[in-house]
């Protein structure tokens, strides 16, 4: 219980004389949180035989504070007022405040003998009141926010992000709410709130808080999903607002007609026209991100999303029919049948019809596959062509048609080709003189063709002196029929046989017809001797076109020898000799030397032909002759000078 006055006695002595102190609360201050109190110190006792008594040392002591003393001696009567003042004590913080005072004296004594105390509560001071704030609810715009005090609140006060104070006149009381206006959606603030308490009108802050509006609704959750599939959109929305939810394709574009949800999420976007839509939006692509607006009270926050992708199962392109032809009328007009192709020869359309993309894709590409060549096809309307292919193949095929959409997705359809076989004509060709000389020869063909509906072979032959550039002898051959005729055996000829087939495809063989040539040619026109040639100059020897002797009357020997294969034979040839050897196989000239010896025996050679399959070896008067052929040669030797033999 709290005292505003009190009163401390000191123990008597023993004349029962003492000191007594009075006190009494004079006044409290709030502001300092202070109590002034009044003190009166005076004489006490009751003995009442002597009047007087000396005092020393007096002292009081007030809240541990020495308020007065005095050292010196007071006589001191009963009643008498030894000192008197007055005393501020400061309370406790929460103005609560217990003190004591203490008085002491030697009364007759030198030493202190008589001493007495008390204590006592002082009447408490209203000091600040407590506060706590906390949030009580929020949304998009507006806090609110709630307190409670120890004490009686008469007026409150809050502040935003360390702004000016907003006072609030409030009932008075310990607890109350009050909303904050005007705020921005998902933004943070710092607020605290001040209260005056009622009695010590003192304030107090809180300490701050920092509170998030909510934002307005919008789209946290939005996956990737298949076009046809149903996809589930997650919103965020704390305060069940209604909220209008709408698709918007990769371009921006709203594909939806909204949908109201007060929920949290929603599941579908699968209906035919949103679909359809997004897939309009995507005529060159497999894919695209979305976006999702939500919108609730003219406001609008727009996310972009995941991807929606095209279904691939539903989105390829078809092929509907395929088919060829030939083209080529001269072959049609051998085989017959413009779905039979000629290899090499056929010029073959292929044609893909109702070529369709899907999903809003476009027709981009087709083409072709023959043989491992990819052909490109000319696209009309819903139908593409390749004209002008040759297919090179002797036995039938299948090729294969490619679509291809704007999107990259591809159709393919295999179609197979009848392939007919086809070959140039050909030709076993027999040409020769009479007995390998006259100007009478014969000329044969023996030809070959495809067996292709009506395809047949004709052969043509011409004829011209070799160095010539008109034909002179020209007409046509039956298949393998020899023909005679008449070429001047003193001239090469040039015979060309042409074999044309139905398709007008030729053939052309070219050959030479040589001159009719004996091994050895007496001209006795111009009285000389050819070997492997027609003389040309007079009283010569010429061979193989070289002129050995010329201009003179001379007379010469022969020699001839058979020699067998693998066989040898040498020749015993004398100083200064001169001869010219032939290898004859075959009725015709295998090899050609000439030959000339010195006076030692050292010998020469000049080949003027091949050899023949004859090998030779010189050494000093012999000349060795070894068959290496396949069959036996003949050797005939012409000497026009000095001795040569078979040696022994």
């Amino acid at each position: 219980m709290a005292s505003t006055s009190g009163t401390v006695v000191t123990s008597p002595e023993q004349r029962q004389r003492s000191l007594t102190l009075t006190w009494s609360q004079t006044s409290q201050s709030v502001q300092n949180n202070t109590t002034t109190i009044s003190w009166t110190l005076k004489g006490s006792g009751s003995d009442t035989q002597y009047y007087w008594v000396t005092c020393r040392k007096i002292k009081v002591t007030i809240n541990g504070t020495q308020a007065w003393y005095n050292a010196g001696e007071i006589d001191v009567n009963n009643g008498m007022t030894v000192a008197s003042g007055s005393f501020t004590i400061p309370h406790n913080n929460d103005g609560t405040k217990t003190f004591t005072i203490s008085v002491e004296a030697a009364i007759y004594e030198v030493a202190v003998n008589s001493t007495g105390s008390g204590s006592w509560t002082l009447t408490p001071i209203a000091r600040y009141a407590t506060v706590t704030q906390a949030l009580s609810s929020k949304t998009e715009t507006t806090i609110t926010m709630s307190w409670t005090s120890d004490s009686t609140v008469d007026y409150i006060w809050y502040q935003v992000n360390s702004g000016s104070w907003v006072g609030i006149d409030v009932a008075d009381g310990k607890s109350g709410t009050y909303t904050i206006s005007g705020r921005s959606a998902g933004t943070a603030y710092s607020i605290k709130t001040r209260v005056r308490r009622k009695d010590s009108q003192l304030t107090t802050d809180s300490s701050a808080l920092s509170v998030t509006t909510y934002n307005y609704p919008y789209a946290t959750k939005m996956p990737d999903f298949t076009l046809g599939n149903k996809v589930t959109i997650t919103i965020y929305n704390p305060l069940g607002r209604s909220v209008t939810l709408n698709v918007l394709d990769k371009d921006g574009t709203q594909v939806t007609s909204g949908t109201t949800i007060t929920g949290t999420s929603y599941q579908g976007y699968n209906s035919t026209s949103v679909v359809n839509a997004l897939y309009a939006s995507i005529p060159s692509a497999t894919q695209g991100t979305y976006s999702v607006t939500c919108t609730w009270s003219g406001h609008t926050e727009t996310r972009s999303g995941g991807k929606y992708k095209c279904d691939s199962a539903v989105c390829k392109p078809t092929i509907g029919t395929c088919d060829y032809v030939d083209q080529n009328s001269t072959t049609i007009a051998v085989t017959g049948d413009s779905s039979k192709i000629v290899q090499t020869l056929s010029s073959v359309r292929f044609r893909a019809q109702s070529l369709s993309a899907k999903k809003s894709a476009t027709v981009s590409s087709c083409k072709v596959t023959v043989m491992g060549t990819d052909y490109s096809m000319s696209i009309s309307g819903s139908t593409a062509t390749k004209t002008g292919v040759n297919i090179d193949s002797a036995s039938n095929i299948s090729v294969t048609f490619t679509l291809t959409d704007s999107r990259g997705y591809t159709a393919t359809k295999s179609l197979s080709v009848t392939m007919l076989k086809w070959d140039l004509p050909s030709g076993i060709i027999t040409l020769y003189r009479q007995d390998n000389y006259y100007s009478t020869s014969y000329l044969k063909c023996d030809a070959s063709w495809s067996n292709i509906g009506s395809n047949s072979c004709t052969i043509a032959y011409q004829c011209r002196k070799t160095g010539t550039s008109s034909w002179t002898l020209t007409g046509t051959l039956t298949d393998n029929v020899e023909i005679s005729l008449t070429m001047d055996n003193t001239k090469a000829w040039d015979v060309w046989v042409i074999l044309t087939d139905s398709f007008n495809a030729t053939t052309t063989y070219k050959l030479v017809l040589s001159r009719g040539m004996p091994i050895a040619y007496f001209d006795r026109l111009h009285n000389s001797v050819g070997v492997d040639c027609f003389p040309t100059a007079d009283g010569s020897l010429e061979v193989g076109g070289y002129e050995v002797l010329t201009k003179g009357n001379f007379a010469f020997r022969s020699l001839e020898y058979a020699l067998s294969n693998n066989a040898s034979v040498a020749f015993s040839v004398g100083d200064l000799s001169q001869f010219v050897m032939i290898s004859i196989g075959a009725g015709t000239t295998k090899g050609l030397w000439l030959f000339n010896s010195t006076s030692s025996g050292t010998l020469s050679q000049l080949a003027v032909a091949s050899s023949g399959g004859l090998s030779i070896t010189l050494s000093t008067n012999k000349v060795t002759v070894a068959n290496s052929g396949n069959a036996t040669a003949f050797i005939a030797l012409l000497i026009y000078n000095g001795s040569v033999s078979v040696a022994t």
